[in-house]
């Protein structure tokens, strides 16, 4: 039952699940309890929202206003700032969730959004500084400035897989969750792009879960951060791409309980849902989807050990090779994957005819076998186009451009070239390098969208057009954020890539992450790169209950250079058999 109740001292809001209570003498703080009065954190809420003229100072902040809606109850803040005419901060608390935006009057362009974290121009410690709170010499940190929520949570969940597997972080810690690559993040964070954007923060046995939510089209931003130290607060990174012409409204953050962490990341995804940020998609699952996979990129990187880029090792001679090999051991893949770099150039994908001769009858020798194949294909490539099909940096070309109507017509047509009957009769694809968005200032593009939205839009053009040409083609990304459940078939847990001896719990979390991520989607299992015999071992044996098994190797391990025995080929067909038989 929601309730409110105000007293001299204090506005009491009360369900069944939390509590609020904002002190009248500190009105700029929603202090939340977990329903066993356990104070969870005190919530900042003028949240400042930078422009590229200057970091915002907000200023002439009115008094706080109390509406109680139909389902929920409402407070309300405005003020002022040096960059925008008017904003209104609004806390919307309802029986299981709340809910915090901001809205904007004004013009300009968006860098950085602060949630729960702002700067206060007449604040002491804004002031503290004197003259040079922004001086070139030294540009102090944001929060040496900002006003900040406060935290009694011990532990944040970061869905976002990296190289050292460290998942779980502590509250006075930095956190990215990003669609970029950032190679100086704990080993890289390309593995998903993007994860859900939702934080999970441990109090006691409860998880206090802070889930991003924004409406369809909006996702003009390179990531979703947690900014740790001795208070906290949130930032989403928009680089300058998001204008402001009059009006806007910010993503919002919705907040709600939960006893698990993985679980609250699927609780985060209904609740978009059943809040209108996410459309409930339909998908048709095939049975052939579900077929043990077989990729030949970790027996290319085996190859590179002798000398050579691996891609120089896809080729036709090769690929029958590889597929021969797990035939002579009785091993059946039933899809075949071709790897990079098949083609000439990456983004303008032909066959490279040095390397196959004919790459059509290979695909129709499969198909006899009763094998469906997939096309490796990168985004974000820019070899073999023109720079008008380019994004661009100093007017030099950075990447292929899914904005460029021009590129999107190129594009198009290799991909009916790879599906149609007409061209190679692929089945499918691997789409790859989806963390090569490109992120920065100074870039131009065709079209007016950034970040997440510029993948989708890349990811939604080959989508789109290959179903148009085989309904049942299967596409495979990596992009592990319900926004892309729509265009996604199979998630990929990606490239192990790990200094870990034994893999199977980084793998496990990355499986238990994509699953909760999303209900519609099948999960790629994925097998390299593996750093020892026994860890590669171990890790077939556990596939078949996380998602479909995927084998990469069918003769050497390349992490420590050990050859699969007869044994093991025994052990794949027989794994392979018993998850067969239970489709």
């Amino acid at each position: 039952m929601l309730t409110i109740k105000k007293t001299e001292d204090s506005v009491i809001i009360q369900t069944k699940s939390y509590i609020i209570i904002i002190n009248k003498n500190n009105p700029y703080y929603a202090n939340l309890f977990d329903n066993k009065k356990n104070n969870i954190c005190s919530l900042f809420l003028l949240s400042g929202c930078d422009s590229d003229r200057d970091w915002e100072l907000i200023h002439n902040i009115d008094e706080m206003n109390v509406n109680q809606k139909n389902k929920c109850i409402e407070i309300s803040f405005s003020s002022k700032s040096n960059v925008w005419e008017k904003k209104e901060y609004v806390l919307q608390c309802y029986e299981n969730h709340i809910e915090y935006f901001i809205k904007i009057n004004g013009k300009g362009n968006i860098t950085d959004l602060h949630f729960f974290e702002g700067i206060l121009r007449d604040s002491e410690k804004h002031n503290r500084f004197g003259t040079y709170n922004f001086h070139p010499t030294y540009p102090r940190p944001y929060r040496d400035h900002s006003e900040a929520s406060k935290y009694n949570f011990t532990q944040i969940l970061l869905p976002q897989p990296n190289s050292v597997f460290k998942q779980y972080f502590r509250p006075y810690e930095f956190i990215t969750n990003t669609v970029h690559h950032e190679a100086n993040f704990f080993g890289g964070t390309w593995m998903f792009t993007p994860a859900p954007f939702v934080y999970p923060a441990k109090f006691n046995s409860l998880w206090t879960v802070f889930s991003l939510a924004v409406k369809p089209k909006e996702y003009n931003f390179i990531a979703f951060e947690y900014v740790g130290g001795e208070e906290f607060g949130f930032k989403v990174t928009y680089q300058g791409y998001t204008t402001i012409n009059k009006q806007w409204e910010s993503p919002h953050i919705q907040i709600f309980f939960s006893d698990d962490e993985f679980k609250s990341i699927a609780e985060a995804r209904n609740l978009l849902v059943k809040t209108g940020f996410l459309k409930n998609a339909k998908k048709t699952i095939y049975r052939w989807w579900k077929e043990p996979l077989f990729c030949g990129w970790g027996e290319q990187c085996s190859y590179a050990y002798e000398g050579g880029n691996p891609t120089i090792y896809a080729t036709e001679q090769n690929y029958r090779r590889f597929i021969k090999q797990l035939e002579d051991k009785g091993v059946n893949p039933g899809t075949i994957i071709i790897d990079d770099r098949w083609m000439f150039y990456h983004s303008d994908p032909y066959p490279d005819k040095g390397k196959w001769n004919d790459l059509k009858k290979f695909i129709a020798e499969q198909h006899k076998k009763g094998r469906r194949i997939l096309m490796w294909i990168p985004f974000f490539q820019c070899d073999g186009l023109p720079i008008k099909e380019c994004i661009t940096k100093d007017n030099k070309p950075v990447s292929a451009d899914p904005t460029n109507p021009d590129f999107v017509k190129r594009f198009t047509g290799r991909v009916r070239f790879m599906l149609s009957k007409d061209g190679l009769d692929a089945d499918g694809f691997k789409v790859d390098f989806t963390a090569n968005v490109p992120s920065g200032e100074g870039y131009k593009c065709y079209g007016k969208i950034w970040g997440v939205e510029i993948l989708r839009q890349y990811l939604n053009v080959l989508y789109k057009e290959a179903k148009k040409i085989k309904k049942d083609c299967l596409v495979i990304s990596h992009c592990c954020n319900p926004y892309f459940e729509d265009i996604t078939d199979m998630l990929r847990l990606n490239d192990i890539h790990s200094t870990l001896k034994n893999i199977v719990p980084t793998m496990t979390f990355r499986a238990k992450v994509a699953r909760a991520a999303s209900p519609l989607w099948l999960i790629d299992m994925d097998n390299w790169p593996c750093p020892s015999y026994k860890a590669w071992k171990e890790y077939m044996k556990i596939q078949p209950q996380y998602g479909v098994p995927s084998l990469y190797y069918c003769s050497q391990i390349d992490g420590d250079r050990k050859y699969i025995e007869d044994k093991d080929y025994k052990l794949i067909k027989e794994l392979w058999g018993k998850y067969r038989s239970n489709l």
